[in-house]
């Protein structure tokens, strides 16, 4: 079939983004939050999606994304429940037409060893 290629212009400018804070959930790994504050030339409604980066020794990567309306978001970190030492986390927009907005830094958070049991050698 036919198709026809075009580009939408949705009126968005540059969002802004508050980092909120990082802390360890139940289940050993981070929840990072953010927010997007409202106004009316630039709202959350034109956000796709988040793109969460993490920082560890040294190396970047991308942990997931984070879907979802409103201006409050959260993402729960599973991928690093197990890993002992500091993480770096941002987040990067990418509004609804696929425009990538600038990467916004979260913060960072340490994890600790929550084994309590240590094996001995004999």
């Amino acid at each position: 079939g036919d198709y026809y290629d075009f580009t939408v212009d949705t009126g968005y400018g540059e969002i802004e983004v508050k980092p909120g804070n990082i802390t360890t959930g139940g289940h050993g790994g981070a929840v990072v939050r953010w927010l997007v504050p409202t106004r009316e030339k630039d709202s959350a409604s034109n956000v796709d999606y988040f793109v969460v980066v993490c920082e560890k020794q040294g190396t970047r990567y991308i942990a997931g994304n984070c879907h979802g309306g409103g201006k409050n978001f959260k993402f729960i970190d599973f991928t690093n429940k197990d890993y002992v030492g500091d993480i770096t986390y941002s987040v990067v927009p990418v509004m609804l037409s696929g425009v990538m907005g600038r990467e916004y830094s979260i913060g960072k958070i340490r994890q600790i060893d929550r084994r309590t049991e240590f094996l001995r050698g004999s």
